[in-house]
């Protein structure tokens, strides 16, 4: 069990501990956003334990000022992974459905 690892062992108290053969459902119920990793090698990688619903765009900012200087797409790589519509979703729609309280604002 994962309680007897060491992260285990720093586990909080109030919190259930989950079996290691609950970790493919774990790792598949995170989010996952784009900053800094939007390559098709990370991002298959991704969506080879989660839906893309649990995608989200992720800038980085300030550091992904650091490699991304100049115009067009800051994030190609997405382009290999996901169809334009589906890139829609992980850059607005998933995130909004995060925040409904700034989805509300945007409307």
């Amino acid at each position: 069990m994962i309680s007897r690892s060491a992260p285990g062992r720093l586990w909080p108290e109030n919190a259930a501990r989950p079996s290691l053969l609950e970790t493919d459902d774990l790792v598949g119920s995170f989010f996952y956003d784009t900053a800094l990793s939007a390559s098709k090698a990370a991002m298959s990688a991704v969506t080879a334990v989660t839906d893309r619903s649990h995608v989200v765009f992720g800038s980085d900012w300030p550091f992904s000022a650091l490699t991304f200087t100049g115009r067009g797409d800051p994030a190609p790589g997405l382009s290999e992974v996901f169809t334009a519509s589906q890139r829609r979703e992980v850059e607005r729609l998933n995130p909004l459905r995060q925040l409904p309280r700034l989805a509300a604002r945007l409307t």
